[in-house]
């Protein structure tokens, strides 16, 4: 059996739409049934709480979340 590790850089903390990526990269691996990484980055953090992206927030919350 091989282990894969789906890891997924989120770092654009300068547009909001950038957001939605994240939001729907979350919420299909939910949908599989499958834990991803994601590795948010502390200016990406507090960009979702400014813009108001609970939704965001909600969704990486079921997944491994780091930071580089």
């Amino acid at each position: 059996m091989t282990d894969v590790i789906l890891s997924f850089d989120t770092e654009d903390y300068v547009h909001e739409y950038a957001a939605d990526g994240a939001l729907r990269d979350a919420e299909l691996l939910t949908e599989l049934g499958i834990r991803g990484s994601f590795n948010v980055v502390g200016r990406m953090a507090k960009a979702l709480v400014k813009w108001g992206r609970q939704d965001v927030i909600d969704a990486l919350k079921k997944h491994e979340i780091n930071t580089h």
